[in-house]
């Protein structure tokens, strides 16, 4: 009896030891640095620079978004160079997928959104949340009402 009993636990002990050996480990997930160009650009009196894409936190996502999109955080420095105020959002700004889509900005409460004081600088972000199988090819600015455009080219590092 002692000896079936010791023939069981030592089964016991040899599969739990072959469950812990076989845990299946995940790629390290490659950090993805996008260059976005041109890098310095003048858009009816705002000098747009330092523009870089980079993936951001799927922690603002809730937990349904987060298995189908990825979160892209763009940061980039503005100066307004002329004499009056100017309004600037990042609602102005949206991306062109891989897929040929057109996408907005992904609302979040620390994103670009105020009205530029003359000859001042700002450093803001905007983020992008495109569906995990496509990447962001374009960046662009838009503002109909200035009657200003530009589109930045993103390509990987």
């Amino acid at each position: 009896m002692k000896r079936i009993l010791f023939i069981a636990l030592s089964s016991l002990l040899i599969m739990a030891g072959c469950e812990a050996t076989n845990d299946v480990q995940k790629p390290a997930e490659k950090e993805v640095t996008n260059q976005v160009t041109p890098a310095q650009t003048t858009v009816s009196s705002l000098v747009m620079s330092d523009l870089k894409l980079s993936k951001g936190s799927n922690q603002l996502f809730d937990k349904a978004e987060q298995k189908t999109k990825v979160l892209y955080q763009l940061k980039l420095t503005i100066k307004n160079s002329s004499e009056d105020n100017i309004l600037i959002s990042a609602a102005q700004f949206k991306a062109l997928t891989s897929e040929g889509k057109y996408i907005r900005n992904f609302p979040t409460l620390d994103e670009l959104g105020q009205a530029l004081e003359a000859q001042k600088k700002i450093t803001e972000k905007i983020y992008f949340a495109p569906p995990k199988n496509q990447t962001i090819e374009k960046i662009i600015y838009e503002d109909k009402d200035r009657a200003a455009y530009q589109e930045w080219k993103v390509t990987s590092e």
